[in-house]
């Protein structure tokens, strides 16, 4: 089992910063979690996608 916290979004302080809901993710669900996001970073850096593609989200 992996613990992962994320931020409350609503803060833009850093300093002062409440760490939101916990989640628990299984190993194989982590992982891929984590092909998801590799992937996600290698479409970023490659530049096969018009700059507006990712503004939009």
């Amino acid at each position: 089992m992996l613990r992962l916290h994320y931020q409350t979004p609503n803060k833009s302080e850093q300093e002062g910063t409440e760490v939101g809901q916990t989640l628990w993710l299984t190993t194989d669900v982590a992982r891929q979690f984590i092909s998801i996001l590799e992937a996600g970073i290698a479409k970023i850096e490659s530049g096969d996608f018009p700059v507006n593609e990712y503004r939009r989200h």
